[in-house]
């Protein structure tokens, strides 16, 4: 496992808060992230899935809403 630190301005857009899909696929808010931390994921075969936080907003929920229902199952 490898740590990538992020800035103290990603800590306040909830850059540590994301959704884990699978190995080396995570869920997250599409500007947690500057630039130099994408690819510092990317150079560690980090897939992001981005979305942007209005859409969890309007509805009233957060990233723990999106993780209830999901159903994971092994290819």
């Amino acid at each position: 496992m490898e740590i990538i630190p992020v800035s103290d301005s990603e800590q306040s857009r909830l850059a540590c808060s994301f959704v884990p899909l699978e190995s080396g696929t995570i869920f997250h808010y599409d500007n947690a992230f500057d630039q130099k931390t994408r690819k510092s994921l990317a150079g560690e075969g980090v897939e992001v899935i981005p979305f942007h936080p209005e859409a969890l907003l309007a509805g009233g929920g957060s990233l723990r809403c999106h993780t209830l229902r999901l159903c994971r199952r092994k290819k």
